[in-house]
């Protein structure tokens, strides 16, 4: 109780800076979900805040990252909240030169993205790049990558395709994201090395002892990484209100990893798993919704209780 009416007074002060309403136009959000799992869990919770606190309705198409940018661009949607920077600025760069895509805010800092081994494969020897082609007969010459047409993918057929660290005898085995983790778990149940293209976060950092490759900082697109929110050219202009919400919405690798592993492996529906993240956690709505009002211009203090409270 005293966490929710610390909320309330912090929440009431920040509101009465006042902002105007959006108009009609906004009333419906449209999204982008590409079907990978931390991008599906954080649309969906913010699509929760939408509808039940602030009183906007959603509407979310599951598109691959490619035809993401190209809808962006045709303003066939409004918002995507999974622009992974690196590795995906060379596919977007044209939009965002041209205008047609604005990056808002990122959403998440200290994220990774990289080949790694299992246990197996790191007790073999295999701690970075250069070590993989050694170990081409235990690894069948094979290389998991995720979902055709990823920009990974294609940094894993760069590097087999110009022989760097060697690898020009290996193959790119590309499958959906749960298929190539559902591998990964199949071969260290078995004890077999495996090369994979990882990331965090996701669970499967939870559930098994991931070892990220060394030596690959030279690949673009690869390492370290953030996570951005990327809007069409005029919708800032058109819905400042929800632009707000937005650009105050900051995950963490842990939040995303929690709410990952619930949808992964608990079978929970993703927006569920937001709206209970939300409700046991009020303290995160505090900066997201500063200076943000629902959709009718008032102050959104009241639905908040009841959603908290729900």
């Amino acid at each position: 109780m005293y966490k929710v009416l610390g909320f309330i007074v912090f929440f009431s002060a920040a509101f009465s800076m006042g902002y105007a309403k959006d108009s009609d136009f906004c009333a419906l959000v449209h999204f982008s979900d590409t079907g990978w799992t931390d991008i599906t869990t954080t649309t969906s919770m913010t699509s929760v805040i939408l509808e039940e606190i602030l009183g906007y309705k959603t509407n979310i198409k599951l598109l691959s990252m490619p035809v993401t940018f190209r809808a962006l661009k045709n303003k066939e949607i409004d918002i995507f909240m999974g622009y992974w920077y690196p590795s995906h600025e060379k596919s977007i760069a044209p939009y965002v030169k041209e205008g047609s895509i604005k990056v808002l805010a990122e959403n998440l800092q200290g994220a990774k993205y990289m080949l790694a081994v299992n246990d197996a494969g790191f007790a073999l020897g295999i701690k970075s790049y250069q070590d993989i082609a050694k170990y081409s007969q235990q690894l069948g010459s094979k290389i998991y990558g995720i979902d055709p047409g990823n920009n990974g993918n294609q940094r894993i057929l760069d590097m087999i395709q110009s022989d760097k660290f060697s690898l020009k005898n290996f193959r790119l085995i590309e499958a959906s994201e749960q298929a190539s983790f559902s591998q990964v778990r199949r071969n260290q149940k078995n004890n077999i090395p495996a090369v994979f293209l990882s990331w965090e976060p996701h669970p499967i950092n939870l559930d098994l002892n991931i070892h990220y490759l060394l030596g690959g900082e030279d690949i673009s697109g690869f390492g370290k990484a953030s996570v951005y929110t990327v809007v069409r050219s005029d919708y800032i202009d058109k819905c400042p209100n929800v632009g707000r919400l937005f650009k105050n919405i900051k995950f963490s690798v842990a939040l995303e990893n929690e709410m990952m592993k619930l949808v992964l492996h608990d079978k929970k529906d993703p927006k569920s798993v937001g709206r209970d993240i939300l409700r046991s956690n009020p303290d995160l709505l505090k900066g997201w919704l500063v200076g943000v009002t629902r959709f009718n211009g008032e102050d959104p203090l009241s639905e908040v209780e009841k959603f908290i409270k729900n």
